[in-house]
């Protein structure tokens, strides 16, 4: 089982950016599988902490999605 967090936009400083980059280190310390997934990356963001989303991504039946958002997009439009 892995945790995807799905994210329009992530980059520093902002609250929903701050929201998912704390969410993913939380639930990795507890010892989840996390991936955090998002249309535009900060160039502040490590690439360990995010990948760019895509729509044709692999999601397994035992996998929980995390959508993260503040106004309607593409991803959020998928999911």
């Amino acid at each position: 089982m892995r945790i995807l967090q799905l994210v329009e936009n992530l980059s520093l400083g902002d609250g929903i950016g701050n929201h998912t980059i704390l969410t993913h280190r939380l639930l990795e310390r507890a010892g989840y599988h996390v991936e955090t997934y998002a249309g535009g990356i900060g160039e502040k963001i490590s690439p360990r902490l995010a990948k760019p989303f895509q729509e044709d991504m692999r999601v397994e039946p035992e996998d929980i999605i995390l959508l993260q958002f503040r106004l309607r997009g593409r991803i959020s439009e998928l999911v």
